[in-house]
């Protein structure tokens, strides 16, 4: 049985990801998650708890899906690898990838807290880009710039799909290929 927090979680997910942010109540929230309105409140400070302890999960999820406990190699093979698991965690959690962009708009910044939870969750990928950069493999550009030419570019592409942009596993090859090239610093480095 699925505990009440868990479900009002995946119900806020859902709303969030076909309604937005301002498409739905509490009450709407509730009936979506099949509890009464005031275990929302039992479990959850407010609205803006709940939705952030969602934002979590999803955070949560493809961190666990792209890494392991092995070391970070610079490489292209280490990159393919974190692609191919993000692509397929956010194949498998639709309403995680359409919910995710909602995130990031939203008017006001996150938690400290929730800052913090992202950057320990995406270490791996902090480290991938900083060695890298000190070792002269990538470009020369704040972390944040190349997550969005990269990962970030990934949640994009898995949002424009699962709203009917239809992409072909060649072409999710091709972007990430592409992505990575963009890392580089020289051509050289490019799939190696």
């Amino acid at each position: 049985m699925t505990a009440i927090p868990e479900k009002l979680m995946d119900a806020a997910l859902s709303l969030i990801a076909h309604r937005g942010f301002d498409g739905f109540s509490m009450k709407d929230l509730a009936g979506e998650a099949g509890v009464a309105v005031g275990s929302a409140y039992r479990h959850f400070a407010d609205r803006d708890a709940l939705l952030e302890a969602a934002y979590l999960r999803v955070l949560q999820g493809a961190g666990e899906a792209m890494f392991d406990d092995t070391p970070v190699q610079l490489d292209f093979a280490q990159y393919q690898r974190w692609w191919r698991r993000l692509w397929a965690y956010c194949m498998d959690n639709p309403t995680h990838v359409l919910s995710q962009y909602q995130f990031e708009l939203r008017p006001h910044s996150p938690s400290d807290a929730m800052v913090a939870a992202k950057h320990e969750i995406f270490a791996p990928v902090a480290e991938f880009f900083e060695r890298g950069r000190v070792a002269e493999l990538w470009v020369d550009l704040p972390n944040e710039v190349l997550a969005l030419m990269t990962f970030e570019c990934l949640g994009r592409l898995a949002h424009k799909h699962l709203r009917g942009l239809a992409l072909t596993d060649c072409m999710v090859d091709q972007a990430c290929r592409s992505s990575f090239s963009a890392l580089c610093a020289t051509p050289s480095q490019e799939l190696t």
